[in-house]
Parts: C-alpha cells; sequence; structure tokens
C-alpha cells in the first residue's frame, strides 16, 4: 500500500503576510447590495486583509475552510471595534504516558519516525500516526496491538498464537502506522497494546498489562460566518491568526442598505462535505450535509455531476426524527454554472435548524501499469472533474523479493521517493504487493 506524500498544511507554502483585495463583483440583493470581495488564497502563517468600503456597510460573511490539528483565529478589526469571525482551538489529548510495566518493561510511546512529528497521537485527515513499544527483548515476545476493537500481533509466530492473535509481522518492537481506515481506525481511536512472552520448549507464558494512547484524526472544516454590522465607511482590516493549521478563504460578502427602515437578515444555509479515504478500484463515498437557517419550502443541494446512488434523508432539529427523501431527478446546476455539478431539490417543508444529509458515490480511481524488466509503472487515474488526491494504491511488484530494501517506490511527478508497505501474500518468504 502506498501512503500518499500530500499532507495539506504541512506540504504548503505561503510567500507573503498581507493581500489587498478590491470588490470585484456587485450583486443586488433586494434592500440589500451584496458586494463580493473574491478572496480565493491559502494561507499557513499569520495573515492580513484590508480593504476600503465606501458607504456603511450591516452585515458581512466570510466564508472558507481549515485543515490541520492547530488553532484558527480570524477576525475583523475597524478603527476601535474587533469582531471575531472564524474560532476554532487546536485539538490536544488528554493522556499521560506511563513508566515500564512490572512484567517485560514494557513502555508504550509515539514513534519518533517520519509520522506524527510533534508526538502527540493527532494529525489531519490525510495523515499517520506512528506508535511504539520497548521492553526486555527476546526471540520469544510478541506484542498484541488492540486498535479499538480489532487486534494485531506482531513478533514471534508461537507468541501471536498462544494469545489467538493473527500474526501481522515478525518483528515485536516493529513501530505501528495508523491512518484512517487501516486496521479498523477512525477518527477518534484508543490504541492499546501490551507485550506477551513464550517459551514453547519451556511452556513459560508471562505477560504485561495493557498500556493505552489516544489517536485522532482531525477533518477539515467548512465555515461560513456571518456578522452583524453597523459599520461606517472606511478602511477595514481582517486578520487570520494560525498556528500547525491551514486556511482557505474563498471570499467576503458585504451587506448594506441606503435606506432608513428596519431589515430583516437571514443567515446564510451553512454546508460541510466529507468524503471517504480514497482507495483505488473502490467506490468514493461523500456526505453532503445542509444546515438549514430559516424556515421554507424545500432547498437545493449541488453535488457533482457524476454522483451516483444518491440518497437524501432529512433530520429535524426540533425531533431528532430522521426520515428518508425520494431522491429528486438531479439536474445541472444553474447555480454553479458548470457541467461539472447538479442540482438535487428537496421538496419538503423545512424549519430553520432542520438538515439535510446527501449521501452519494463516485467511480472509483483506477490505475494502468506497464512492466519494463524489473521496473513497473502505474499511472493513477480517476476523473478530471473531481480531482482525486490523497489515493491509498497499491501494486503487484513485477518480481518477488526478499526484503523492502530490495524495492525503490518513486513518484514519477518531482522524482522523490515515497515511504511504502509492503506483503508476502502467498506465505513463501517473499514481498510481491506493494
Amino acid at each position: 500500500m502506498v501512503k500518499s506524500k500530500e499532507f495539506g498544511v504541512k506540504e504548503s507554502v505561503t510567500l507573503f503576510l498581507a493581500v489587498v483585495v478590491s470588490i470585484m463583483i456587485l450583486v443586488e440583493f433586494g434592500l440589500y447590495t451584496g458586494r463580493l470581495i473574491s478572496v480565493d488564497q491559502t494561507y499557513t502563517n499569520n495573515s492580513v486583509l484590508r480593504f476600503e468600503i465606501s458607504e456603511e456597510i450591516t452585515s458581512l460573511n466570510i466564508s472558507g475552510s481549515m485543515n490541520g490539528v492547530g488553532s484558527v483565529r480570524i477576525y475583523l478589526v475597524k478603527d476601535s471595534l474587533d469582531v471575531m469571525l472564524f474560532e476554532r482551538e487546536r485539538v490536544t489529548h488528554d493522556y499521560s504516558l506511563l513508566g515500564p510495566t512490572e512484567n517485560l518493561g514494557m513502555v508504550l510511546n509515539y514513534a519518533n519516525g517520519t509520522w506524527d512529528t510533534d508526538n502527540d497521537g493527532i494529525e489531519s485527515i490525510d495523515g499517520v500516526v506512528d506508535l511504539s513499544v520497548s521492553g526486555n527483548d527476546s526471540d520469544n515476545l510478541c506484542t498484541i496491538w488492540a486498535i479499538n476493537t480489532e487486534l494485531v500481533c506482531k513478533g514471534s509466530s508461537d507468541c501471536c498464537a498462544i494469545a489467538n492473535v493473527d500474526q501481522y509481522s515478525e518483528e515485536w518492537d516493529e513501530d505501528l502506522y495508523l491512518h484512517i481506515g487501516r486496521f479498523g481506525a477512525g477518527l477518534e481511536n484508543n490504541v492499546s497494546s501490551k507485550l506477551v512472552y513464550f517459551d514453547l520448549n519451556n511452556t513459560e507464558f508471562i505477560e504485561s498489562v495493557w498500556r493505552d494512547l489516544p489517536v485522532t484524526f482531525v477533518e477539515d472544516v467548512d465555515f461560513s460566518s456571518l456578522a452583524i454590522l453597523n459599520m461606517s465607511a472606511g478602511n477595514y482590516t481582517i486578520f487570520v491568526d494560525i498556528e500547525d493549521a491551514g486556511v482557505h478563504i474563498d471570499s467576503i460578502n458585504l451587506g448594506y442598505s441606503s435606506i432608513e427602515e428596519e431589515i430583516v437578515v437571514e443567515e446564510e444555509d451553512i454546508e460541510s462535505v466529507n468524503r471517504s479515504l480514497i482507495r483505488l478500484g473502490e467506490p468514493v463515498k461523500w456526505t453532503k450535509k445542509v444546515k438549514v437557517k430559516s424556515n421554507r419550502s424545500g432547498v437545493n443541494v449541488v453535488i457533482p455531476t457524476l454522483a451516483q446512488n444518491v440518497n437524501i434523508k432529512k433530520i429535524e432539529n426540533a425531533t431528532g426524527v430522521i426520515s428518508d427523501i425520494v431522491q429528486p431527478v438531479g439536474r445541472r446546476s444553474a447555480a454553479a454554472a458548470t457541467s461539472e455539478n447538479k442540482t438535487v431539490s428537496v421538496n419538503e417543508e423545512i424549519s430553520a435548524e432542520d438538515e439535510i444529509i446527501v449521501e452519494y458515490e463516485t467511480e472509483a480511481p483506477y490505475a494502468e501499469e506497464s512492466v519494463n524488466g524489473t521496473k513497473k509503472e502505474v499511472v493513477i487515474n480517476g476523473p478530471d472533474e473531481l480531482h482525486y488526491t490523497n489515493i491509498v494504491a497499491f501494486a503487484e511488484l513485477p518480481i518477488e523479493v526478499d526484503s523492502v530494501d530490495d524495492v525503490v517506490l518513486n513518484w514519477v511527478t518531482g522524482g522523490v521517493e515515497a515511504e511504502f508497505d509492503a506483503y508476502d501474500t502467498d506465505d513463501n518468504g517473499l514481498l510481491i504487493i506493494l
């Protein structure tokens, strides 16, 4: 299995700390006039956005997304006024690292390896967390790992057999690598391990107590934050404070009124999209959620034109009742104005704070392979419209090898070596699958 090298904010570089944006599009909203400031920028360092408004504004909506495990604060400053627009604190764990166990001297820790470099067991949705065990070395040892409810044994085959857990590898002190989907790992995980000693000749059996550590993978967050303001014309500044995270700001939408009467401002619906881990040869599962912010007789949801097996549910905020909605016919989205999207219409009475959930699948990525002697080139393909990244891929070696040291895996783009796992699928002691 090849692990992708794309890890969001850790791979991003920003070349500026301040961006001056300008009003680009004028859109009429009845009594309101919305000025759309198109930003479309990604930030990984503290940044400043400045703009000038010629009239009094009564609302400001900023939309975008963030990724990573760190903290983000986005706030507006005008004269002496300071308005928080979006905030998320750093994701942390509450845990203690314990000393060696009485039996076998086992210590469980986050590994000092390539992944999870701050060794706190927290990574982004596409990241990897590595854990290690140490103890009193012996050829008769094995480590039993429990990832939530799934068991893995590394070490002596006799030891794994007496523990009644399938042997995964022969080295008891081999690090454990976790990402979403591996060994049943999800967003929030409890990882436990213990050492077992078993000497078949002397029928001696010793085991340590279990030790536990948390492992968390943090989802990307979409935000659309509305601030109700009454602020005069002039210069405005938005500060983006970032620590170990990345922020993409799509746009800033300004509302103003030039007549003196009471205006009712409707909040925009809040949308979020999540997807499953993308694996070679497996359909990609998506979930789009729309939290409706006002009472209405229906809602339109934009999804990719290539979406299949669409299922729609409604969660009523007042009662918590979940109901299935008969799938309507999807049409091309006029709002999106692109053939890459279509609209599904939910024609039901919907109350404020109800949630519409649209589940769908898109086609699986596939591989095209070519072999030249002991070299194999694997090209991973997917729909152009969906821009798949971070694909978990695999390939069969053109020949079997004794060790991973006999294999070099390079990205064709960039020419750098990549991390990978290799497997012996026919139990002959030779590696054949990456």
